[in-house]
Protein backbone atom coordinates (compact mmCIF):
# COMPACT_ATOMS: atom_id res chain seq x y z
CA UNK A 1 0.00 0.00 0.00
CA UNK A 2 1.21 3.47 -0.74
CA UNK A 3 1.18 5.97 2.10
CA UNK A 4 -2.56 6.72 1.70
CA UNK A 5 -4.56 5.72 4.77
CA UNK A 6 -7.48 4.24 2.75
CA UNK A 7 -5.01 2.10 0.78
CA UNK A 8 -3.40 0.80 3.97
CA UNK A 9 -6.78 -0.11 5.49
CA UNK A 10 -8.02 -1.77 2.29
CA UNK A 11 -4.82 -3.76 1.82
CA UNK A 12 -4.92 -5.04 5.41
CA UNK A 13 -8.57 -6.05 5.01
CA UNK A 14 -8.03 -7.88 1.70
CA UNK A 15 -4.89 -9.79 2.62
CA UNK A 16 -5.15 -13.52 3.25
CA UNK A 17 -3.96 -15.16 6.45
CA UNK A 18 -0.18 -14.81 6.90
CA UNK A 19 -0.13 -12.25 4.08
CA UNK A 20 2.47 -9.54 3.69
CA UNK A 21 1.61 -5.84 3.72
CA UNK A 22 4.31 -3.52 2.38
CA UNK A 23 3.63 0.12 3.21
CA UNK A 24 5.66 2.55 1.10
CA UNK A 25 5.79 6.25 1.88
CA UNK A 26 4.44 8.57 4.51
CA UNK A 27 0.79 9.25 5.30
CA UNK A 28 1.37 12.74 6.63
CA UNK A 29 -0.35 11.77 9.89
CA UNK A 30 1.11 10.95 13.30
CA UNK A 31 -1.36 8.05 13.74
CA UNK A 32 -3.16 5.72 11.32
CA UNK A 33 -6.25 3.92 12.62
CA UNK A 34 -6.31 0.30 11.40
CA UNK A 35 -8.08 -2.89 12.44
CA UNK A 36 -5.19 -4.01 14.62
CA UNK A 37 -6.99 -7.06 16.05
CA UNK A 38 -7.97 -8.16 12.56
CA UNK A 39 -4.39 -7.85 11.37
CA UNK A 40 -3.09 -9.81 14.37
CA UNK A 41 -5.77 -12.49 13.92
CA UNK A 42 -4.68 -12.94 10.30
CA UNK A 43 -1.01 -13.01 11.38
CA UNK A 44 -0.10 -10.38 8.79
CA UNK A 45 3.49 -9.40 8.25
CA UNK A 46 3.79 -5.62 7.90
CA UNK A 47 6.87 -3.98 6.42
CA UNK A 48 7.56 -0.29 5.99
CA UNK A 49 9.73 1.49 3.46
CA UNK A 50 10.45 5.16 3.03
CA UNK A 51 12.91 4.96 0.18
CA UNK A 52 13.64 2.80 -2.80
CA UNK A 53 16.52 1.84 -5.02
CA UNK A 54 16.88 2.25 -8.76
CA UNK A 55 16.46 -1.53 -9.08
CA UNK A 56 12.98 -1.28 -7.52
CA UNK A 57 11.88 1.32 -10.05
CA UNK A 58 13.26 -0.77 -12.90
CA UNK A 59 11.27 -3.79 -11.67
CA UNK A 60 8.12 -1.71 -11.27
CA UNK A 61 8.40 -0.27 -14.77
CA UNK A 62 8.98 -3.77 -16.14
CA UNK A 63 5.83 -5.06 -14.40
CA UNK A 64 3.82 -2.16 -15.80
CA UNK A 65 5.21 -2.62 -19.32
CA UNK A 66 4.30 -6.34 -19.29
CA UNK A 67 0.82 -5.65 -17.93
CA UNK A 68 1.60 -7.72 -14.83
CA UNK A 69 0.17 -5.01 -12.57
CA UNK A 70 -3.26 -3.53 -13.07
CA UNK A 71 -3.19 0.11 -11.98
CA UNK A 72 -6.60 1.25 -13.23
CA UNK A 73 -8.49 -0.18 -10.21
CA UNK A 74 -6.32 2.00 -7.96
CA UNK A 75 -7.46 5.21 -9.65
CA UNK A 76 -10.59 6.30 -7.83
CA UNK A 77 -10.87 9.78 -9.30
CA UNK A 78 -9.61 12.44 -11.67
CA UNK A 79 -9.35 16.16 -10.97
CA UNK A 80 -7.75 19.33 -12.22
CA UNK A 81 -4.51 20.17 -10.45
CA UNK A 82 -6.05 23.45 -9.25
CA UNK A 83 -8.50 21.37 -7.16
CA UNK A 84 -5.77 19.63 -5.17
CA UNK A 85 -7.01 20.88 -1.78
CA UNK A 86 -10.46 19.36 -2.33
CA UNK A 87 -8.89 16.08 -3.45
CA UNK A 88 -6.69 15.91 -0.35
CA UNK A 89 -9.71 16.48 1.89
CA UNK A 90 -11.59 13.60 0.22
CA UNK A 91 -8.52 11.39 0.71
CA UNK A 92 -8.36 12.32 4.39
CA UNK A 93 -12.03 11.32 4.77
CA UNK A 94 -11.28 7.97 3.11
CA UNK A 95 -13.51 8.70 0.12
CA UNK A 96 -10.81 8.12 -2.48
CA UNK A 97 -7.54 6.21 -2.71
CA UNK A 98 -5.70 7.69 -5.68
CA UNK A 99 -6.67 10.63 -7.82
CA UNK A 100 -4.99 11.39 -11.12
CA UNK A 101 -4.39 15.10 -11.55
CA UNK A 102 -4.87 16.67 -14.96
CA UNK A 103 -3.96 20.11 -16.23
CA UNK A 104 -4.31 22.07 -19.39
CA UNK A 105 -1.25 22.49 -21.50
CA UNK A 106 0.14 26.00 -21.71
CA UNK A 107 -0.87 27.80 -24.90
Amino acid sequence: AAGAVPAIRLAARLLRRAGRLAVVGLTGRPEVPVDWDGMVSKALRVEFSYSSRRRNWDLAMNYLARGAVQTLPLVTGRAMLADWETVFRTMERGETIRTVFEWEEAK
